[in-house]
């Protein structure tokens, strides 16, 4: 049976504007396909269910970061980032993700690498551009759930200067396909950004959002240059504050640093030697401080939801060790979960999303436990690790390159 949420009538209404016309046409190809039979076991209805979704960007940055220093080889890659965005189909998987925020009901989802793709062209060449927000909203709408935005932190923007993108070139786009002279090549364009969020579920009676809200982005983050100038992929946090049943509780949410490339370990691999990222352990230890002064707000109650790219199993970084030693409670642990290589793992198919396989590629190459719930002032009494079944079989075959995880929290 599904957990059934206290409804009340909702009639707020939205009129939001697709990026590109190509964004409906995949949509609509979505709903062609057939949600999994499949029921969740219910969360208790007395406590606060969080659902914590890392959407995957659409395509893997590692290999653009690597040429960043060569614009002839970075630019190619940074093209092939956006052309796998394509491909893993995001207006297409929004409708699968709605399905299963459905079948799970939370009060409360938090949302990593909400992207936005913004592409344009002068040389006709189709370029969609996607904003991951509104497709999602929209397709939990066409699943009769409505979720409003509580809180969002501007990330990454990462573009060629703050009005013109990255140029888009591709040898096989006609129209996008020369390097050079610079003019031409910035006839096609594409700027990423991300974004994470807190956003609450206007049917959930028990839940109300007090307004206030923050965000903010840290102060170490990761910077590499192109072309002589420096880029920053920025990363932050945002956090609401909720009544439930009475009680005060903020929720915060952030997507922590990933690969270090201050370590010694060889270019391109991960595992110990790459581990730990300076940048990570300097943004967990900020995020512990900012989390600590928001639970005072809220009666000293907390609860820290998201993609924190910290192996809860150890095989890397002390970011999940920093964070729960003395403060946070694991809802996992909480809720009898086992540790172990690579137990209860959420992370990561690889990057194209047409393996078959569970959790094949990794990054690192173990599978890792790093998408949270922590918790402090209320105890986890339920947990789910849902996303674990092939969406279709073709490309992409999966919701995301993460599997997602909710806990229900009694407040104490």
């Amino acid at each position: 049976m599904l957990r059934q949420t206290r409804r009340k009538e909702n009639t707020v209404s939205r009129t939001r504007t697709l990026a590109a016309s190509a964004s409906a046409a995949l949509i609509g190809a979505g709903l062609l396909a057939t949600a999994p039979a499949q029921a969740a076991k219910s969360a208790p209805d007395n406590a606060l269910h969080v659902m914590t979704l890392n959407l995957y960007l659409g395509g893997s940055l590692g290999d653009a970061i690597n040429a960043a220093s060569n614009i002839v080889e970075f630019l190619p890659a940074a093209a092939k980032v956006y052309d796998t965005a394509i491909k893993t189909d995001f207006p297409l998987r929004a409708q699968w993700i709605a399905k299963t925020v459905k079948k799970q009901n939370p009060d409360i989802i938090t949302l990593n690498e909400l992207t936005e793709w913004v592409a344009s062209s002068s040389s006709g060449a189709t370029l969609p551009s996607y904003d991951y927000l509104p497709l999602l909203q929209d397709a939990l709408k066409n699943e009769g759930m409505t979720f409003e935005v509580a809180s969002l932190s501007p990330n990454a923007d990462i573009g060629y200067s703050d009005t013109v993108g990255i140029p888009y070139y591709n040898a096989k786009k006609p129209g996008c396909d020369q390097l050079f002279p610079i003019e031409a090549a910035l006839r096609c364009q594409v700027r990423l950004k991300d974004r994470d969020a807190v956003l609450y579920n206007t049917a959930s009676t028990d839940l109300q959002f007090t307004g206030t809200s923050d965000h903010g982005n840290f102060s170490k983050q990761t910077t590499f240059e192109v072309a002589g100038s420096k880029l920053s992929f920025e990363r932050g946090w945002a956090s609401a504050a909720f009544t439930f049943r009475g009680k005060a509780v903020t929720v915060i949410t952030s997507h922590l640093e990933v690969e270090s490339q201050d370590g010694k370990g060889k270019k391109g691999k991960y595992g110990p030697k790459n581990w730990p990222s300076k940048v990570q352990v300097a943004q967990g230890k900020e995020l512990l401080k900012i989390a600590k002064q928001k639970a005072k707000e809220t009666d000293g109650r907390i609860i820290l939801a998201g993609d924190l790219n910290s192996d809860a199993n150890g095989y890397y970084s002390p970011t999940y060790r920093n964070l729960t030693k003395s403060y946070f409670k694991d809802s996992w642990k909480q809720t009898g979960g086992k540790f172990g290589k690579a137990v209860g793992a959420t992370c990561c198919q690889t990057g194209t999303l047409k393996s078959s396989k569970r959790l094949d590629s990794g990054d690192p190459v173990i599978p890792t436990r790093i998408d949270l719930v922590l918790t402090r002032g209320g105890k986890a009494v339920w947990k789910k690790i849902d996303g674990t079944k092939l969406m279709q079989k073709k490309q992409p075959k999966w919701q995301s390159d993460h599997y997602f995880y909710a806990a229900a929290v009694r407040l104490t």
